[in-house]
């Protein structure tokens, strides 16, 4: 029991800090994440909202799909590309953040058929954030891996 007698030092005060995060929009909590993201990850969700908002309508968008967007922007930015395998991680550990929503083929196997997103009236603004980040990134973007 010794272990775990100081990991919460005050009850009260954690509980004030569930409530905080229960009380605080979604939109806002992803508007946060998305500041934090690294390069990486901030370019394969550019890719995947811009692919996301040229239609209005139920898009279906591939894993591939987004690779070759992934390149488009990786190359706006003036950075290297990684693999097709690396950005499908990406977009798994999207979903697990709760950015986007995949359709398997087969659970087991985790192949990605269809990609979404959660809330598609935040696409406007998530896509105005993270175009402004990655100008921002654009700077001190590194053109070759180190």
């Amino acid at each position: 029991m010794g272990l775990f007698d100081n990991w919460a030092e005050d009850p009260q005060d954690l509980e004030r800090k569930c409530v905080y995060l229960a009380d605080e929009p979604r939109s806002v909590m992803i508007a946060d994440q998305i500041k934090t993201l690294p390069l990486h990850l901030k370019l394969t969700l550019y890719a995947c909202i811009r692919l996301l908002d040229r239609d209005k309508k139920d898009v279906k968008v591939t894993v591939r799909d987004v690779f070759e967007e992934y390149e488009k922007v990786a190359a706006e930015v003036n950075t290297y590309c990684v693999s097709l395998s690396k950005v499908t991680n990406y977009i798994k550990e999207l979903e697990l953040l709760g950015f986007l929503k995949c359709t398997y083929i087969r659970k087991d196997v985790g192949r990605i058929r269809y990609i979404r997103m959660l809330d598609r009236a935040e696409i406007p603004k998530y896509l105005s954030m993270l175009k402004e980040d990655l100008d921002r990134d654009k700077i001190a973007a590194v053109p070759y891996p180190l």
